[in-house]
């Protein structure tokens, strides 16, 4: 099935043509080198908003697909099924409301954004998750949620809206 799903893809690709924008810079020769390098130099802001705006799913993300199993077969004595199903569940819960809530942004700032908040808020919410419950009970882990969630809003509520303005204009 991935392989279909790949050349499926693959097909779809080699039959967009790239924006107008995209060619004219192709053209001119202006086309970013190192865009990763560019993008951290030129939109540093931009990056920081990406990944916060991430971390409010990426976080409790993990939380509730690795913690939460070992909460509900240690701490509620309920079986490993239990927890698989909410997990099952809640994926595809995610699976559909991500692509219709979702908002349109550059490649290269969001998939930084995407990649780093992966690391730190994904990476790190299992080993926090885990102090916070031993230290703290597991109402912490409710707060240390909600925290990730108010940087996100915040991070929205930071960043500029863009979808007037022109794609040829830089932004910092």
């Amino acid at each position: 099935m991935s392989l279909l799903v790949v050349a499926v893809g693959l097909f779809i690709r080699l039959r967009i043509l790239e924006s107008p924008v995209f060619t004219e810079a192709e053209e001119s020769g202006t086309e970013a080198q190192m865009p990763i390098l560019d993008v951290v130099r030129t939109y540093p802001k931009n990056v920081l908003l990406a990944m916060g705006m991430r971390v409010a799913e990426n976080g409790p993300f993990h939380i509730l697909t690795v913690f939460v199993l070992s909460y509900v077969t240690a701490e509620l004595g309920l079986g490993e099924n239990v927890g698989l199903v909410g997990v099952l569940i809640a994926a595809a819960i995610g699976l559909i409301t991500v692509p219709l809530l979702g908002t349109r942004v550059r490649y290269s700032v969001a998939s930084i954004g995407y990649q780093l908040a992966s690391v730190f808020a994904g990476g790190l919410a299992f080993p926090i998750s885990e102090y916070l419950s031993a230290n703290y009970g597991y109402q912490s882990i409710a707060i240390y949620m909600a925290l990730m969630a108010l940087i996100t809003v915040i991070s929205v509520l930071l960043a500029s809206e863009t979808y007037r303005g022109s794609i040829r204009e830089t932004q910092s």
